[in-house]
């Protein structure tokens, strides 16, 4: 168990990393996102990965992210407003400008002299 942690740990470690590289590259990691969603909203209902969250879970693995498999990525669109798993015709009708104002887009951590921080990184309109 201590080195399934450790390995989870080192991994956060890195990803976060990652993660700031691909902000510098795009600009934030809202931009990263939208190179794949091109800005759209997707209506999607019972499923568990999709062909956006492959797409996106195969270039962050390439990049040396680990423990970012399809189903984490699908979750994570989910909880940004990316993938709504609501019909459209139902009582739930998102609102963009809710959803992509102000949103937490990932909480990640890095080692810095001996603590570990966290950071959040969100997006704006």
């Amino acid at each position: 168990k201590k080195n399934k942690k450790r390995l989870k740990i080192k991994a956060t470690i890195n990803n976060a990393k990652i993660f700031k590289e691909i902000q510098k590259e795009c600009g934030s990691f809202r931009e990263y996102i939208e190179n794949f969603s091109k800005g759209q909203i997707f209506y999607e209902i019972d499923k568990t990965t999709s062909k956006l969250s492959d797409e996106i879970s195969k270039d962050l693995q390439k990049r040396g992210m680990k423990f970012v498999g399809s189903t984490i990525i699908y979750s994570y669109l989910q909880a940004i407003g990316v993938i709504i798993s609501h019909d459209k015709d139902s009582s739930f009708s998102p609102n963009r400008d809710a959803l992509f104002g102000a949103k937490i887009l990932s909480l990640y951590i890095f080692y810095q002299k001996k603590r570990y921080l966290l950071l959040i990184d969100a997006w704006y309109n």
